[in-house]
């Protein structure tokens, strides 16, 4: 995930849909804003989807924090900029 070209790595993705994500990451919740726009990469053997889209919610994980590194984790909710959605916004 990129915020301003800023990569942050991604622990794992909880779900995935047409309209958004949900990814847990390192860090603490308050660390990702609401309303901050970024850029998802998703890689595969046989090639890579770049996504962008917005944060609209953040929590601590269930876990709070790696227990090897006491490090915080959090789930981010992401809405999918997909062409519908970028349709309102040009509209409005």
């Amino acid at each position: 995930m990129l915020i301003d070209g800023k990569r942050f790595p991604v622990r794992a993705v909880r779900n995935i849909s047409e309209d958004g994500t949900s990814l847990l990451m390192d860090g603490d919740a308050s660390d990702f804003s609401e309303a901050l726009q970024v850029t998802l990469e998703y890689k595969a053997v046989d090639g890579e989807i770049t996504v962008n889209g917005i944060i609209v919610w953040s929590r601590p994980s269930e876990s709070m924090a790696d227990e090897a590194s006491n490090t915080p984790m959090c789930v981010l909710g992401i809405s999918l900029l997909i062409p519908h959605v970028l349709m309102v916004f040009t509209n409005a």
